[in-house]
């Protein structure tokens, strides 16, 4: 049972307020800059847009590992990605 403001969010509006775009390469190269090194498993971030209160990820399981989503409830490269998502609130 939800209570409360159940409005919905539109992706699309969210989409519309957010300013910054950073593409796959340039996600992961500020990752080896602040000293995280990610195999292909954990990059699945392929794009990233953010302002300074809110971000939204496009996550793509890498196509090598695809074969293993039916054992996850959620794929730990997927979860892994929703939280690199998070560090478009610091990026500039």
């Amino acid at each position: 049972i939800i209570s409360g403001n159940t409005s919905s969010l539109s992706i699309q509006h969210l989409e519309s307020t957010l300013v910054n775009f950073y593409k796959n390469a340039d996600i992961y190269l500020f990752f080896e800059k602040i000293g995280f090194s990610y195999g292909l498993a954990f990059k699945p971030l392929q794009w990233l847009k953010a302002n300074d209160t809110e971000a939204l990820g496009y996550l793509v399981c890498p196509d090598d590992f695809a074969i293993y989503l039916q054992n996850y409830v959620l794929h730990p490269s997927l979860l892994d990605g929703a939280l690199q998502a998070t560090i478009g609130l610091t990026l500039k």
